[in-house]
């Protein structure tokens, strides 16, 4: 809602409030995802790329809620047939370990429940300034 409000602050109308709005939701999508093959140390992705991705509030609300949710679960193997056969996440015993595959096994709930926080103020900044 914040980020609403932050763009319909610094665009002149409705229309171009829809207009500007969409294509960063599309951005912060796309950037926002976990990629399930986990983290590629290849080839880092650039600066500005990043410092984009950090700006997500989907990036943050996802990591939130997977940490959060996998943190020390224990997973039923009891369907072994149901299980992935190949990938980052085949045959995986443990929360833990899905976060491990996923680039994730550094993160904490509090760290991204924070890093929210800090987007929230940033965009009612700019709503207030604008």
């Amino acid at each position: 809602a914040a980020l609403g409000l932050a763009i319909g602050s610094a665009v002149p109308g409705g229309d171009a409030a829809m207009a500007a709005g969409i294509p960063i939701m599309v951005v912060h999508m796309v950037l926002g995802i976990i990629n399930p093959a986990g983290q590629s140390s290849a080839k880092p992705p650039s600066k500005l790329l990043e410092a984009v991705a950090n700006t997500s509030p989907i990036k943050w609300t996802v990591r939130g809620l997977c940490v959060a949710d996998l943190r020390g679960a224990v997973l039923s193997r009891s369907r072994l047939s149901n299980a992935p056969r190949m990938g980052a996440l085949a045959l995986v015993q443990s929360g833990d370990q899905v976060l491990e595959r996923l680039g994730l096994e550094s993160e904490s709930a509090s760290r991204c429940a924070s890093s929210l926080g800090l987007l929230l103020a940033a965009e009612l900044s700019v709503a207030l300034v604008v």
